[in-house]
């Protein structure tokens, strides 16, 4: 199950929207705000029944986005 993303460092995104879910798939839209650089960081983590064996890890999504101009 994905996470939504979410914006690390200064705030140069504004989300659009809603976060939309569909099947195991996040879309998310922004619009820039701010020039400079900014991160956006999203988690998947797997979802295990009660009393069941479970993998131990956690997929990390990361993109850097530079915005210029106006």
């Amino acid at each position: 199950v994905w996470s939504g993303p979410s914006e690390l460092g200064p705030r140069r995104l504004r989300q659009i929207g809603r976060i939309r879910r569909d099947g195991g798939t996040v879309e998310v839209a922004y619009r820039t705000v701010a020039p400079g650089r900014t991160d956006l960081r999203a988690f998947e983590r797997p979802v295990c029944p009660p009393a069941r064996m479970c993998p131990q890890f956690i997929i990390v999504w990361e993109v850097h986005i530079r915005v210029t101009g106006r």
